[in-house]
């Protein structure tokens, strides 16, 4: 075969055509998937930043009650706390995005703080002591403890709780999970 008489404008038009072909097929994918990935990455976002929020709202009202020491005030603390905890978020995203909640680093410590919850809505929702009046500040002791630790030893966000709560909470939250986690 001479190739000196091949037309180098047909072979140019050739590799142009199969190009285009390879792009219009292979853009699809790749742009589908790179949307597939940020879709599931800020969905993952959101979930993490819903369940933050209710956690570190349940941690401020119960670090109210957790050095109650009367009998009226732990009263009053089944009355404020009944109706203001939150598990919402957490138990619909167990209902509803279990895969997408273990994809979290942190899934586990979530676990284990909700965990320690149960206890407590125990106690407010029967609105009496099955032993004794000061299980209700125990309890409380028991969530703002393990809380504030998970965040002081990096295993909840801290970057995150620091963008939701105030300096001087967030200040208070590390020193509280440095304390609690001698």
């Amino acid at each position: 075969m001479d190739l000196s008489k091949i037309d180098i404008s047909n072979v140019v038009t050739i590799i142009g055509m199969i190009a285009a072909f390879i792009t219009a097929s292979v853009t699809p994918l790749i742009t589908e998937s790179v949307k597939n990935f940020l879709q599931h990455r800020t969905k993952l976002q959101q979930l993490k930043l819903a369940l933050y929020k209710e956690m570190l709202h349940n941690f401020q009202l119960l670090r109210l009650y957790e050095n109650a020491t009367e009998e009226s005030e732990i009263h009053l603390g089944i009355e404020v706390i009944q109706p203001n905890i939150r598990t919402e978020c957490y138990k619909q995203t167990l209902e509803r995005e279990l895969i997408l909640f273990y994809q979290l680093n942190e899934a586990n410590f979530i676990n284990l703080l909700y965990s320690r919850l149960t206890p407590i809505i125990s106690i407010v929702n029967r609105g009496e002591f099955a032993e004794s009046p000061m299980m209700l500040p125990l309890r409380c002791k028991h969530y703002v403890s393990a809380s504030s630790s998970y965040f002081y030893r990096d295993l909840l966000d801290k970057k995150l709780a620091s963008n939701l709560m105030s300096q001087r909470d967030f200040q208070n939250l590390l020193k509280r999970g440095e304390e609690s986690s001698k």
